[in-house]
């Protein structure tokens, strides 16, 4: 498993701090497949790499899941890498899931604001082209006494009164598209 993975057998005898971060990150990975799973849960897998190699171990994890037939739940806040590697998303606001897509009709039609004003925040790779940033104003609220109603409200630009009152159900907007919004209603 450990080649699988890019390693070589030979390197099985160092000790962990003779181990750079992406070989780290290969050896858990390699732990993981050993078991032989048909799920594998990735929480920021990535995040603490540089980008050459966080490149790189996308790249494996893809080639792994095609030849082992895997299923990811990858959880990340870098939504470029999570764009690569993923066939729907699920955006979670304190906790709660506010939409949930194919990756491709997330990121090219957000229904939530919440998946707006994250989505806003991607840098352009293109410096002409010009998008609408969506500023959210205020502070997250504690997680242990979260908002009556729906948790995004606080923060939210469209929140109005029903959204105290009433936490919105999760359902289907469209084919493979789901939201809590009130807007929807």
């Amino acid at each position: 498993m450990i080649e699988k993975v890019g390693l070589s057998k030979d390197q099985l005898d160092r000790y962990p701090h003779e181990f750079s971060g992406g070989q780290r990150q290969r050896i858990s990975i390699a732990r993981a497949l050993v078991l032989n799973p048909k799920l594998i849960i990735l929480d920021e897998a990535v995040s603490a790499l540089d980008v050459s190699i966080q490149s790189q171990i996308l790249n494996l994890l893809i080639k792994l899941q095609k030849e082992f037939n895997l299923t990811y739940i990858f959880i990340s806040h870098d939504l470029n890498v999570v764009k690569h590697l993923s066939d729907r998303v699920g955006v979670m606001y304190l906790g709660q899931m506010m939409e949930l897509a194919s990756t491709d009709k997330l990121y090219e039609n957000p229904l939530h604001p919440y998946t707006k004003a994250l989505l806003s925040a991607i840098p352009s790779i293109d410096p002409k082209e010009k998008k609408e940033r969506v500023i959210l104003q205020g502070d997250v609220p504690d997680p242990s006494d979260p908002p009556s109603g729906c948790p995004f409200r606080l923060r939210c630009p469209m929140a109005h009164e029903r959204c105290a009152e009433e936490k919105p159900e999760f359902k289907q907007i469209e084919e493979d598209h789901w939201v809590a919004c009130h807007l929807y209603d």
